[in-house]
């Protein structure tokens, strides 16, 4: 029994002190319901003060923990009052905590991926014959024993290694479509880096093309984004129109990578995309996320003190990306990862650079944005990883 177990028992045994032993009149009957009533306030009041203090005894201990990652306690600015002040002191921190000062801490990034290694990324991260052969059924992450099994189409389809094992990539950079992006001119930096990730099959075209750049290695797509834009490969006109903005914007030796197996629902888009190339004899290389993968990520962050009890509890598309880059990369920089609808100067920022949308950022109902950016400038301010958001020249 701990001392605040300890302090509430002493507060019953007070409250049993002030009760008369024996009452038999009605006045003397009030005067103990009244009582009564007093010392139940008291004692609610104790209760609520003494789990407020062991939630924050818990918090203080988990952040003591994670900070024991990189040996020094991390900055934790999840304990504003409100999401607007949150939003300003993330803001405050990131302005003055991402300029040309930052520098690479090799040994921070070998403690991290020592958490992160027994998921053998390079390997696993993407769905491959060879660790799919003895087991073809595919799990959900989030449609609990709901399973998918792989035909003989699907599996044929998929390569028989990952490839991204056994390979560095270098010097990568994550591009994001944040609106932050917007007259940047990053896109020669971004493209003099060894591999470039870009995310939802975002325009890559003018009038864009010198704050973003050309280079892409690998995009993601989503289901969404396949309906939207391609008709979910339902009528020969989206899937030629897939293919052209395939080849158009990224290039015909790309890497198209998707996420068919976080929930039921539509997913034929997505494991269509391989037939599609193949029929129209493209060179781009279709792959899936391995779910057991995102699961046992999911897992580890939350262990290292990541709070995503908002939204659906998944990562967004570039914190899980950047935590795959984490492994596969020696070096990660991030561009247009900014989800505050004004820039340090106040000036208003779409959401993607493409479009003048103002959703999403801090209010995304399905991510927990503003956890995942604050784990983004710690893993910043640590030399783990860079994030970019002013201009680049």
């Amino acid at each position: 029994m701990d001392s605040r177990q300890l302090t509430l028992l002493v507060h019953v045994d007070c409250i049993m002190d002030i009760l008369p032993s024996s009452c038999r009149r009605p006045k003397c009957r009030l005067k103990s319901f009244v009582v009564i009533c007093l010392a139940l306030g008291v004692l609610g009041t104790c209760l609520v003060l003494t789990a407020y203090q062991i939630d924050i005894d818990v918090i203080s201990s988990k952040r003591a923990q994670v900070g024991a990652i990189f040996g020094e306690t991390w900055t934790a600015i999840s304990s504003r009052a409100t999401p607007s002040e949150r939003e300003e002191e993330q803001q405050g921190q990131h302005s003055s905590n991402t300029g040309q000062s930052w520098q690479i801490n090799k040994t921070a990034l070998l403690h991290l991926r020592r958490h992160l290694n027994p998921l053998q990324t390079a390997r696993s991260f993407v769905l491959s014959q060879d660790i799919s052969t003895k087991k073809r059924r595919v799990p959900f992450v989030f449609s609990n024993k709901k399973s998918l099994y792989m035909k003989d189409g699907m599996y044929h389809s998929l390569p028989k290694v990952s490839p991204f094992s056994g390979r560095s990539l270098g010097v990568c950079s994550l591009v994001g479509n944040g609106g932050i992006l917007t007259g940047s001119k990053c896109g020669e930096q971004i493209d003099s880096s060894d591999f470039v990730i870009r995310f939802n099959m975002a325009p890559v075209c003018q009038p864009y093309l010198d704050d973003i750049g050309r280079r892409t290695d690998l995009v993601t797509t989503s289901r969404d984004r396949m309906k939207s834009k391609f008709n979910s490969l339902n009528s020969r006109a989206g899937r030629e129109k897939f293919v052209n903005h395939l080849h158009d914007q990224y290039g015909q030796d790309t890497y198209i990578l998707s996420a068919p197996f976080t929930v039921r629902g539509n997913i034929g888009s997505l494991l269509g995309i391989p037939e599609v190339l193949t029929s129209h004899n493209s060179s781009a290389v279709a792959l899936f996320i391995n779910p057991s993968h995102v699961e046992k990520m999911l897992h580890i962050w939350r262990e290292l003190g990541l709070d995503l009890s908002k939204g659906e509890t998944n990562f967004s598309s570039g914190f899980y990306y950047a935590s795959v880059a984490l492994e596969l990369c020696d070096q990660i920089h991030m561009y247009g990862f900014w989800p505050f609808r004004e820039d340090r100067e106040g000036r208003p920022v779409h959401y993607h650079y493409y479009k003048s949308l103002d959703l999403g950022g801090l209010n995304n109902r399905w991510h927990a944005m503003d956890k995942e950016y604050e784990k983004l400038l710690e893993l910043h301010d640590h030399g783990v990883l860079q994030l970019i958001s002013g201009n680049c020249r």
